[in-house]
């Protein structure tokens, strides 16, 4: 087994030792940044190092699914001046029952009042960071919407709010600007392609890799290749000479520069893989100055937003890889 990896379960039938790359993509698909994680961390805890791979990049807009729409992410894009454009999420709320929502918030007196208004004062802060409003429940024992509201035996209800819920509430109000539905139904075009492309064409359902170091090698080297393939399907021209070059020498670099670090020269293969990848950077250049190229011409010009679409998919780790796939992938 290996002891980098995380327990994943999704569903009742898919549980198993995994990998989680977080992945992304400008809006034209191609790989920006990733970071590698054990299957069992969730997307609040491993999205901060995904967003250390694009404090380089000017964007202005991080566009993910309803797994990115917590608290903890909003607060994190906000402080940065980044939007956070997700969709709709359905209220977990058992069928019969008022909604969160049915319960307004009064910022002034720092309440909720409920459907039958009355007041949810302030009670306390867990450790979680939600704030308590509880009821007053020998008022809720006379209340005709007593069914409708809880089940507790003292006849109290008690509602959360985050700490960072205003941050929650601006990346709410996102999904209701107009132009931007359109931006988000972009996101299936591009970052699930990504995913797609990684699972059928480059073997990333499952993997032989023992480790969070090797797994983070061959992810950076499969999107090497795959970034390199859509640059060599775009069109040369003197426009865009220019962005091109700076985009190459910026994906293949810091990849092979990965590859570089994680192959100690422990034996005479290593010396000459870490000799090819020196000479691969060498051939691209100033890597840092190719970063300044790349943000320039995309705004060149123009004054426009930058944003890229985000995502996970899970690798099943070597334990987990059936006999019958090993070797082939």
């Amino acid at each position: 087994m290996d002891p980098e990896s995380g327990w994943f379960e999704k569903g009742e039938h898919k549980h198993v030792f995994a990998y989680s790359v977080q992945t992304a993509c400008d809006k034209d698909g191609v790989v920006l940044g990733f970071s590698v994680h054990p299957g069992n961390e969730n997307d609040g805890r491993t999205f901060p190092e995904l967003m250390k791979e694009l404090e380089w990049l000017p964007v202005e807009m991080i566009v993910g699914d309803t797994a990115y729409k917590t608290p903890a992410i909003a607060k994190l894009l906000k402080d940065k001046k980044i939007k956070l454009l997700s969709t709709y999420k359905r209220p977990q709320t058992k069928k019969g029952y008022f909604k969160k929502t049915d319960y307004v918030y009064d910022e002034y007196y720092d309440c909720y009042i409920c459907p039958n208004n009355e007041e949810l004062k302030y009670s306390t802060t867990d450790r979680d960071g939600l704030r308590e409003y509880k009821s007053d429940p020998k008022k809720c024992a006379e209340c005709p919407y007593l069914s409708q509201c809880t089940q507790s035996k003292n006849h109290q209800k008690v509602v959360t709010r985050h700490v960072w819920q205003e941050s929650l509430e601006d990346a709410i109000e996102n999904e209701y600007t107009p132009g931007l539905r359109e931006v988000y139904k972009r996101r299936q075009e591009t970052i699930e392609r990504v995913f797609a492309m990684a699972k059928e064409l480059h073997g990333f359902r499952y993997t032989q890799e023992y480790g969070r170091a090797r797994q983070r090698v061959k992810a950076a080297l499969t999107y090497a290749c795959m970034n390199l393939k859509k640059l060599a399907r775009k069109r040369w021209s003197d426009k865009w000479r220019e962005y091109y070059r700076s985009l190459a020498s910026l994906l293949a670099g810091p990849f092979f520069g990965i590859y570089r670090t994680a192959h100690r020269p422990s034996s005479w293969g290593g010396v000459c893989r870490q000799a090819e990848s020196h000479l691969l950077l060498n051939e691209y250049g100033n890597y840092n100055r190719n970063r300044q190229l790349y943000a320039e011409s995309e705004h060149k010009g123009q004054k426009c937003e930058f944003y890229c679409c985000i995502g996970l998919f899970f690798q099943k780790s070597a334990t987990c890889v059936p006999k019958k796939s090993q070797g082939h992938l």
